[in-house]
């Protein structure tokens, strides 16, 4: 484990490099996914994270549910996943002063959960940016999960699927949340799995959200194994 003066200097490097990465998308907004890509190559080889990639991404595929662990999700994905993702996250995120820019500035979908419009914002702003090319990140649970078992999904992935008629890759992430648990601020250099499992079209009014969970379930519960 890291000591307390280790974790620290980690952290204070991950804050410049997000400001440098920020001042950079600023100045050239065009290629804001190159420099988020850099960034995010550069943070997983920081904390020590040693990333290992099951399965293939679906480039046909426009929405992707990924369980959520651990703030290191999203960065791993970013450093591995191809095209321009678009995360939907909370807005307390980007209401955070200067660095809740890293989620405004390349446009990343930013919710609501206490605005009763937040599910409309969603379905508008997810269709918009599949229509610029992008593909929708999205945490079907909410939030941060603890423990062996995934939460339960919330309806809003169901319901950007099934309106927009949307390809749907289920991607499972295991050991973020042991390389970076900022809870307990604390760093520990060690293995992140990521499982990009089968991906289907749902069918309008089925059961496949729930399904999808059980199936990122026994996965999560295999990678958990290894």
């Amino acid at each position: 484990m890291f000591t307390k003066i280790n974790t620290l200097y980690h952290y204070f490097i991950g804050f410049f490099s997000i400001s440098v990465t920020i001042v950079l998308m600023y100045l050239f907004p065009s290629k804001h996914r190159t420099f988020r890509h850099k960034w995010a190559k550069f943070q997983t080889n920081m904390l020590g994270a040693k990333i290992t990639v099951s399965g293939t991404v679906d480039t046909s595929a426009k929405l992707f549910l990924i369980n959520h662990r651990s703030m290191l999700d999203i960065i791993a994905l970013e450093a591995v996943m191809p095209g321009d993702p678009c995360w939907v996250a909370k807005q307390e995120i980007s209401d955070i002063p200067w660095f809740g820019r890293i989620n405004d500035v390349p446009k990343m979908i930013s919710i609501d959960r206490e605005d009763k419009t937040g599910l409309v914002k969603l379905l508008k702003e997810s269709k918009e940016r599949i229509e610029e090319g992008r593909v929708v990140m999205i945490f079907p649970e909410g939030t941060r999960a603890k423990g062996d078992k995934l939460l339960k999904f919330k309806a809003g992935a169901k319901m950007v699927a099934e309106k927009h008629g949307l390809k749907v890759q289920p991607v499972v992430v295991h050991g973020t949340d042991k390389v970076l648990d900022t809870q307990a601020h604390s760093i520990n250099p060690g293995n992140v799995r990521i499982s990009f499992l089968e991906s289907f079209t749902p069918e309008r009014g089925s059961d496949w959200l729930d399904t999808t969970r059980e199936t990122m379930q026994e996965e999560y519960t295999r990678l958990a194994s290894l």
